[in-house]
């Protein structure tokens, strides 16, 4: 904490036997890192993101906007991260939906005091699907 101190002061405070402790903190300075992205390649097994990649690519392909193949190149690889982040976290939110919802019919399946075999097999399905949502996540 003491790398953090820019000025500390006492000073006697006239009407009691105490005193005025001042100190000035300085901010933690870090320098600003555009954080690095890794492009996820477990997205090339869905469908939709795939054929989205595609008009994307076709899009660029087409447009005239660009004097050079390199900033063709560039600008696809732009909006490919730009759709991947959104497309992750869509994702993520759906998975995570999921998720509360196997724990919350899980838990609704305990409350039960007694199980049938329906239920068993219900409450063992529904933890085979979250133990398969944990293995997809890790």
């Amino acid at each position: 904490m003491l790398n953090h101190v820019s000025q500390a002061t006492i000073s006697a405070a006239p009407t009691t036997d105490h005193c005025v402790v001042m100190i000035t903190l300085m901010p933690k300075t870090e320098t600003f890192r555009q954080k690095y992205w890794k492009f996820n390649a477990d997205y090339l097994k869905d469908e939709e993101y795939c054929n989205m990649v595609k008009k994307v690519l076709s899009s660029v392909k087409a447009s005239d906007d660009f004097n050079s193949y390199g900033s063709k190149w560039g600008f696809f690889k732009y909006k490919v991260k730009q759709y991947s982040t959104d497309y992750g976290k869509r994702t993520s939110k759906k998975q995570k939906e999921s998720e509360r919802q196997l724990v919350n019919d899980i838990n609704e399946c305990c409350k039960r005091t007694e199980l049938s075999d329906l239920n068993k097999e219900e409450l063992i399905r529904f933890q085979s699907k979250l133990d398969e949502l944990y293995l997809n996540k890790a």
